[in-house]
């Protein structure tokens, strides 16, 4: 019993080796229907590398920071551009200083993307 109950409130950690990084543009922001210690998650729809991905269950707290519109930082495999999350750690700092996220791409990580 006692391990059902960790693996329950144990978080995944997402342990893919990213090796691209890209700017997308954030179309939606929806609430997922699955709540984390009373608190609602959210479902996001960005335009990456003109692809279209729902990324489910970002924390709570997301979208009292971003609006359609905006840009995030997304990673992704180059082999499979499907396989990718936000990175919200980042897509924050482009908020919080108010850069500009093809600067922070190619400062960063070397390299240019747009969605």
């Amino acid at each position: 019993m006692a391990l059902v109950v960790w693996w329950l409130f144990t978080p995944v950690q997402d342990t893919t080796d990213y090796d691209r990084v890209a700017k997308g543009r954030l179309l939606d922001i929806s609430f997922s229907g699955v709540r984390v210690n009373q608190e609602s998650l959210v479902n996001v729809l960005v335009k990456y590398e003109g692809i279209k991905k729902e990324f489910e269950h970002l924390e709570r707290g997301f979208e009292l920071n971003f609006k359609p519109g905006d840009y995030v930082i997304v990673r992704y495999l180059a082999e499979d551009k499907l396989k990718s999350k936000v990175d919200v750690a980042e897509s924050k700092k482009i908020r919080a200083r108010s850069i500009d996220p093809d600067v922070l791409v190619k400062e960063i990580y070397g390299t240019e993307k747009s969605d």
